[in-house]
């Protein structure tokens, strides 16, 4: 009978290599909710009256709602 044993020297390898994958894409989710938020704010500046601007915040609402919809899978 065998038995696996990992140094601890191993397990912190793993666990070093866990964390800075885990960092990379959080720094991934945090650049594209950067982006996300720049490309709505200019889409939303380029209004051109108080109007359109309201057209294009339930624009971006109804995309939201649709898309949450669609990860539920309705």
């Amino acid at each position: 009978m065998s038995t696996l044993t990992i140094s601890s020297n191993q397990e912190a390898h793993s666990s070093g290599l866990f964390s800075s994958v885990t960092a990379f894409f959080k720094r991934i989710g945090n650049a594209y909710e950067l982006s996300e938020a720049a490309r709505k704010e200019a889409y939303l500046s380029e209004a051109a009256d108080l109007y359109d601007l309201e057209y294009r915040i339930r624009q971006m609402d109804r995309e939201t709602v649709q898309s949450a919809a669609w990860m539920k899978g309705y």
